[in-house]
């Protein structure tokens, strides 16, 4: 597990857990996948100059939940060539219609039952979006 359940101006935190806790922990290419994946988030906060506190609500959030959560899934997959996570988003996706305000109620809440079609549903919107135009377009566009 790692998370980045803080950014601001000055600084980011990423937690994560040791192999000790979850041997998961200790795939070296997972591990670098999902630490892509918490840094994208920092990344996106400096970019949309946004301040994530966890638990707060997003409320210094400046981009959305589901941009900031698919980018980060496409960063990730796109880290170690792992295009199997983004046809699997696709796949999901297709099956599930979620609006801009169920896919940040699923986001805000770290229980909710529809948070994986969340995350199927912004990795594949930002997939599309990287595929158009390209994760530097993207990334410059947030």
């Amino acid at each position: 597990m790692l998370l980045a359940p803080l950014h601001t101006p000055e600084l980011a935190l990423v937690a994560l857990q040791a192999p000790s806790v979850d041997s998961r922990n200790g795939d070296a290419r997972r591990m670098r996948r999902h630490l892509a994946h918490e840094l994208a988030h920092v990344f996106v906060a400096e970019r949309t100059a946004s301040v994530k506190r966890l638990g707060d609500g997003n409320r210094g959030m400046r981009v959305q939940s589901w941009v900031d959560e698919g980018f980060a899934e496409n960063v990730a997959a796109a880290l170690d060539d792992e295009r199997q996570v983004v046809d699997a988003a696709l796949a999901r996706s297709a099956r599930t219609t979620m609006t801009d305000d169920t896919l940040a109620a699923a986001f805000d809440d770290l229980a909710s039952t529809t948070r994986d079609d969340a995350f199927a549903v912004a990795t594949a919107r930002m997939w599309r979006a990287v595929q158009a135009h390209g994760f530097r377009f993207v990334f410059a566009s947030l």
